[in-house]
């Protein structure tokens, strides 16, 4: 092929990109058209735990962190960002997988704590299962997220053989504000 059939063919791949392309670059455009992957109702099922919250022990009252949840992805995951009373700091994404039909988190800590979740709705509460893995030891845990007049109540257990399980913590969310370092 000559070089003046090969310039020719590369201005024609450069002008009219592959399809698809395109389309998340025109999709925030006015007037264009683009579909709402994560619009289902399974997709609003952990909503009601979005919010900038005071946390609080449920047994002590004591201030345990600030918490900001957040829609992220044009509605596709939740963000939390996690400022613990004593400096310790977070962060979670949860998604519903519509694949496998399950919420799924994933959260990080300053301390090196990794924390991999899956699970769903049941009977209107949010219950998430899987591992923390620490710095010295991999353990079971599971959380309960409950809707409640006053916020969100989260009950969360820890186990090392996944038979015996033993309270991990159990907080209280209410409507307030998020920690100034908050973004």
């Amino acid at each position: 092929m000559s070089k003046c059939c090969v310039g020719i063919l590369l201005t024609a791949a450069v002008a009219s990109p592959l399809p698809g392309l395109a389309a998340p670059l025109e999709a925030g455009k006015p007037g264009v058209a683009h579909s709402r992957p994560c619009s289902s109702a399974e997709y609003r099922q952990f909503d009601f735990w979005l919010g900038t919250w005071a946390v609080t022990d449920a047994d002590t009252g004591a201030l345990d962190s600030r918490v900001r949840i957040t829609s992220v992805q044009d509605g596709c995951g939740l963000r939390e960002q996690y400022f613990g009373a004593g400096g310790a700091t977070g962060e979670s994404l949860s998604m519903y997988d519509r694949q496998h039909r399950a919420w799924s988190q994933t959260w990080v800590s300053s301390g090196g704590e990794i924390v991999q979740l899956a699970g769903g709705l049941v009977g209107g509460s949010m219950q998430l299962s899987g591992e923390l893995t620490g710095a010295d030891s991999t353990l079971k845990v599971r959380g309960v997220w409950s809707a409640t007049p006053y916020g969100v109540h989260e009950v969360g257990e820890k186990s090392v053989d996944g038979q015996t399980w033993r309270p991990w913590f159990d907080l209280q969310f209410r409507r307030g504000p998020a920690s100034r370092k908050a973004p």
